[in-house]
């Protein structure tokens, strides 16, 4: 397989394999410590509003990755 066949984009794929790794970089760090205050601050403390953030956190385990494909692709089909 020739190069220009695996990577058939303006952008080279060095350039976007290198941005993946730096966004994983800075984006798990920061999602850790929002999971931890979010963890601690849902077990220890009774606010107004707690059910209704618990419910926002466990949405993702609670909707099928299918369903939540063909609402991306049906909500941004236009831009393509």
């Amino acid at each position: 397989m020739h190069k220009s066949e695996v990577c058939k984009s303006a952008v080279p794929c060095n350039f976007q394999a290198k941005l993946t790794l730096l966004l994983a970089l800075v984006a798990v760090p920061i999602n850790t410590v929002f999971g931890i205050v979010a963890a601690m601050q849902l077990t220890r403390n009774e606010f107004w509003g707690k059910t209704f953030v618990m419910s926002m956190l466990d949405l993702p385990f609670s909707i099928s990755p299918v369903v939540t494909g063909t609402s991306f692709l049906l909500a941004y089909l236009h831009f393509v």
